[in-house]
């Protein structure tokens, strides 16, 4: 699931790209001018099943909050607590249309926002705020949103962007103004306005306390140009970075003091994007020379609406995508890292390949959690004690074994034996002249029984050649002969 996120925005669905995001700012600018369960628990790292499609994490303390989305239902915001049952903290209605969320979160507070693409090619959008323990209330909404709202947490306060819709709303023809709130999660605690200027927008927020960093966009005609400023008691301050047509943003505070930011590519039409050209640099206070850290792979995410790179006291993580062998046929591995803040120290805490990292949350503790795909549906996220010390983890993939090499015809269909070591789920195809789906399968870990209906012509057949196609995980063939 964040968000940048202190989690960072993800899609119920499909996660839309950097490009569809800025496209809405340059449309502006041109205008301008569950049941769950906790299982394979250990004293470092718990893994818990989750129903449905996770789209955002984040750590509250010895608490999860989760962003999922049941199947054929609203996604939902809720609280996970140890040894008690998962509490709905809010639901949202159901949508055909793409939702991206932004979710931040500490022991005293919580933050989250929604942007939901509308038929108009506009979006409606609005900003959560509360206890982890409570009720969250609305604090701000655009019924014309351009990119999703930021939001952050730092221990009892939380900063989010009010403002910055489309004007007007029934048919935008540019953007109002904007400002950063930090308030918490009581609706008693004192708030603050931070102004932003004229054809500026917020669009991440790191809060270090009471100040922090601001990363804003400014479109201009041709192009979206970003910069990031210092997020002071009352206003804007000095600005750290800037690009042309590219997006650097902030990613966090380092226990020394020194700021962490990501700069995103840029593609040869112009277009901003991240990938293997992004990179994660480190700015001590009061110096510009950018140092940039070796975080062992292309980024995942976009800057400001992805999973890319998060800190966690004197550490940088971030979810890379890593060069696979040329012998192999699985997917590039995605792997969640960590470095030093002085570039040393590289580690490796999750990696996969069909079944990799989604996505991660650090909690101010230090505690690390990261979902992952279940094998059986659903998803898992892991838990692990501490981002500082974690150990490496292999994701392994979701694999099928079948047992059966031939099968009696009976009726018209054919029974056979799986044995799924992880749980698995996926679809037997007949891989025949004309390609047919005989069924689909979701099992538990263990061995199940399948059964298939076949054709006419099929049930005449002396063999019988089969593809199973399995959900996070490398497929398999096989040839039974029909008794």
């Amino acid at each position: 699931m964040s968000t940048c996120w202190a989690l960072g925005g993800e899609v119920l669905g499909t996660r839309p790209s950097i490009e569809q995001m800025l496209r809405r700012a340059l449309l502006f600018s041109v205008a301008l001018a569950g049941t769950i369960g906790s299982a394979d628990a250990s004293a470092a790292r718990t893994t818990v099943p989750i129903r449905g499609n996770v789209v955002a994490i984040a750590l509250a303390g010895d608490t999860l909050i989760v962003a999922r989305q049941p199947r054929n239902r609203g996604s939902r915001l809720e609280r996970i607590t140890p040894g008690a049952s998962a509490r709905t903290l809010l639901r949202l209605p159901r949508s055909k249309n793409e939702t991206e969320v932004a979710l931040a979160a500490s022991a005293q507070a919580l933050a989250f926002s929604t942007q939901t693409d509308a038929e108009d090619g506009f979006s409606t959008s609005h900003v959560y705020v509360g206890s982890p323990a409570g009720s969250l209330r609305d604090v701000a909404a655009c019924a014309a949103g351009i990119v999703l709202p930021p939001v952050a947490v730092s221990g009892a306060r939380i900063a989010w962007r009010e403002g910055g819709c489309g004007q007007p709303a029934t048919g935008p023809r540019g953007v109002g103004p904007a400002s950063i709130l930090i308030g918490g999660p009581d609706p008693a605690s004192p708030l603050r306005r931070v102004a932003v200027g004229p054809d500026a927008l917020p669009a991440s927020i790191v809060l270090n306390g009471e100040t922090g960093f601001a990363g804003v966009l400014r479109p201009s005609f041709f192009s979206v140009d970003s910069e990031v400023r210092r997020l002071e008691a009352s206003a804007l301050g000095e600005t750290l970075a800037a690009e042309q047509g590219r997006i650097v943003a902030p990613v966090g505070v380092l226990s020394s003091g020194d700021g962490v930011f990501l700069l995103g590519a840029r593609d040869e039409d112009g277009e901003v994007r991240a990938g293997c050209d992004a990179t994660v640099f480190v700015l001590h206070p009061g110096n510009i020379q950018r140092r940039t850290l070796p975080v062992g792979g292309c980024l995942i995410g976009s800057g400001f609406a992805g999973a890319t790179s998060r800190v966690a006291g004197d550490r940088v993580l971030s979810l890379v995508v890593q060069r696979r062998s040329r012998k192999s046929k699985a997917p590039p591995p995605v792997a969640l890292t960590s470095v030093r803040g002085d570039g040393a120290n590289a580690r490796v805490l999750a990696r996969g390949t069909y079944r990799p990292p989604r996505a991660f949350a650090v909690a101010e503790s230090g505690r690390l959690a990261w979902f992952q795909q279940g094998c059986a549906g659903g998803a898992e996220i892991v838990v692990d004690e501490g981002a500082r010390s974690a150990t490496a983890s292999s994701i392994p993939s979701c694999t099928v074994k079948l047992l059966d090499r031939s099968a009696r015809v009976r009726g018209g269909r054919i029974t056979l034996r799986l044995r799924c070591p992880s749980g698995c789920s996926g679809s037997v195809i007949g891989a025949t002249r004309l390609e047919r789906l005989l069924g689909d399968f979701s099992f538990s870990r263990g061995t199940h029984r399948l059964r298939l209906r076949l054709t006419r012509s099929e049930g005449r057949r002396n063999r019988l050649r089969l593809n199973l196609e399995v959900r996070e995980g490398p497929a398999r063939s096989a040839v039974i002969r029909l008794r």
